[in-house]
């Protein structure tokens, strides 16, 4: 049976000259929990209220104990928040990057405040759905002033609700043409409904995926910490990202992927690094595949030189699927690895700084510096990440199994390796017809019979 008492503790009386027993002001209530464990509670200084605490304690125990109500209530009660908070600490003591913690719960934060969703109990699935969908919904936009055909820096920065700054990104990343220099900028209407239109489509199902995706690893870890006892997001699953292809990526054909890597050299500081930073950059990227935050994350230490296989690794805490990976080096990529690292700290990343945020602009600029359109005549861009697709389209066009190009690129399904980071023109592909066998009647002879 659940008791109440007041703790004792010791204090010097000075005036006695002696140590003396005391009792604490605050009640307690001691009482066996459902698991038989002997549990202590803080109470209250009030007396009648801490005996209905007691008897809060001990009914609870009991009809815990008997099933009747559920071990996830305490943790229902909970502010949603503190769950989240719960959860960010988990994910960074796995030993995820902090750019994939801080991603994750700013999904999870973002979808449970749209939602409203306060407590465990709130999470609805067709809440969510219901507001991912309406985050893919294009909203009707139109400009403000509809006389004016040129607008000023301010104005474009009220009509897009985006800062000054960010509106001279947009000019530098060729995404907002305008006329003039500085205070004289100037920029068309159409260009500006243009950036309107495109901000007003809604996010891709590419980006909607991600955002269910925290959700779900979120309410997955509820369940395994015990904290609700049926995960609600179990069901809802991923769309479709082929019926809302936001950006079609291409490669470079050889001659032309050698011209921007050396127009690199001779590139411009971007964020820290000088032009032949970026050339070996490139050229590691389109070797092995590695995304930008992968290769961020090298150091000289993450390379192994070996007269007979060089490797580079990449830690799971910076790998995409949370495992380490090795990857072999071609001799002659492995040897240009090898004077770069020379000299360096073991343990310093060959590449700091804050690049891999802008990697598709410092694409961008080197691209201009190589006289190579970022964009081609089809819609199809050439960004950093287009260099993990460059080095799968490079097997492929040299004719490597396409098992192993799988397991180069490190994708869980082969059809991911062929349709998704496959960019073969029909000029790459023509010359595979010459490995067919040749067919019956395509002759000389029978070739002049039917010119006859």
């Amino acid at each position: 049976m659940a008791s109440i008492f007041k703790p004792r503790y010791n204090k010097f009386d000075a005036e006695k000259g002696r140590t003396i027993k005391r009792r604490l002001r605050k009640w307690y209530v001691r009482y066996k929990d459902h698991d038989g464990i002997l549990r202590t509670v803080p109470g209250y200084t009030d007396k009648e209220a801490t005996k209905q605490l007691a008897a809060r304690l001990e009914r609870d125990a009991a009809r815990r104990q008997e099933g009747i109500i559920s071990p996830h209530e305490s943790q229902q009660k909970r502010p949603l928040a503190e769950h989240i908070d719960d959860f960010r600490r988990y994910l960074a003591a796995k030993g995820n990057c902090p750019e994939h913690v801080a991603r994750t719960t700013r999904h999870v934060e973002s979808v449970c405040a749209a939602c409203r969703f306060l407590r465990i109990a709130d999470i609805q699935p067709s809440a969510v759905v219901e507001h991912l969908a309406n985050l893919r919904k294009a909203s009707a936009v139109s400009l403000v002033d509809q006389t004016a055909d040129l607008f000023t820096v301010k104005d474009v920065s009220r009509l897009l609700n985006i800062n000054v700054d960010s509106v001279h990104r947009l000019v530098k990343r060729g995404l907002l043409p305008c006329q003039g220099t500085r205070r004289t900028k100037r920029f068309h209407r159409t260009d500006v409904e243009a950036v309107i239109g495109a901000r007003a489509k809604g996010i891709g199902v590419e980006t909607s995926n991600h955002y269910l995706v925290a959700m779900k690893e979120f309410s997955r870890w509820l369940v395994r910490n015990q904290r609700i006892g049926i995960d609600p997001l179990a069901h809802l699953s991923r769309l479709n990202p082929d019926v809302d292809v936001r950006r079609q990526r291409r490669a470079l054909p050889e001659q032309q992927f050698s011209r921007f890597v050396e127009a690199t050299a001779q590139g411009k500081p971007f964020r820290g690094l000088m032009g032949a930073d970026r050339l070996v950059l490139y050229v590691l990227a389109a070797q092995t595949g590695f995304r930008a935050n992968e290769l961020a994350s090298l150091e000289p230490a993450s390379f192994t030189f070996d007269a007979k296989l060089s490797t580079v690794k990449v830690n799971a805490a910076y790998s995409k699927h949370r495992r380490e990976d090795v990857q072999p080096l071609r001799s002659d990529v492995a040897e240009v690895m090898r004077q770069y690292v020379a000299g360096k700290p073991i343990h310093q990343r060959l590449w700091p700084g804050t690049w891999a945020k802008a990697a598709a602009e410092m694409v961008r600029l080197d691209l201009g510096a190589a006289g190579i359109p970022y964009r081609d005549d089809n819609g199809r861009l050439f960004d950093f990440h287009a260099l993990r697709g460059q080095f799968i389209s490079f097997l492929a066009a040299k004719g490597v199994h396409p098992k192993v190009a799988q397991v180069l690129a490190r994708h869980s399904s082969i059809t991911l390796t062929m349709d998704f980071y496959t960019h073969l023109d029909v000029l790459d592909v023509a010359g595979a017809l010459d490995q067919l066998p040749k067919m019956p009647g395509c002759g000389a002879k029978r070739q002049e019979k039917i010119a006859g």
